[in-house]
């Protein structure tokens, strides 16, 4: 299964986000 460019990025940003929480708490 192939994922949209936006639904790629949007992942990413999910786990991005994810890691800096991670490093914040």
């Amino acid at each position: 299964m192939e994922y949209s460019t936006k639904t790629k990025n949007d992942l990413e940003n999910i786990r991005n986000i994810g890691i800096m929480a991670h490093i914040d708490a």
